[in-house]
């Protein structure tokens, strides 16, 4: 139980700071390319689950397929769970992720979404 050990706690912690920081830096930088996806975007939150909503229902699948294809385990989540538009994948962060597995969990998206 994470709550029993302070310092899993405080591994997490950072781990979501992280997460958070390159999310940013994910924004930005689909953003000065020419990609042209305006309705992508990280929910805000600190939290170990994170979401990148698409807005795009085959979107979603493509990515949520192409991460699980380079072994990430990542969620598609389609209406009615969420509202027509706001099509996501999820993200469950554990204090055992590493940052090289936030990296390369940006960087397969990323490159998912240049294809």
């Amino acid at each position: 139980k994470i709550s029993a050990n302070p310092q899993w706690i405080e591994e997490l912690h950072e781990l979501i700071d992280y997460f958070v920081k390159k999310s940013i830096e994910f924004e930005v930088m689909v953003y000065q390319t020419d990609l042209h996806i305006p309705s992508i975007h990280w929910k805000k939150n600190y939290s170990p689950i994170q979401s990148l909503v698409l807005g795009d229902i085959e979107l979603a699948k493509q990515i949520s397929k192409h991460c699980q294809d380079n072994n990430l385990k990542v969620f598609p989540i389609f209406s009615p769970t969420v509202a027509m538009g706001s099509e996501m994948i999820r993200i469950c962060l554990h204090r055992f992720n590493s940052k090289v597995q936030i990296d390369f969990l940006f960087k397969t998206i990323l490159e998912c979404l240049k294809k």
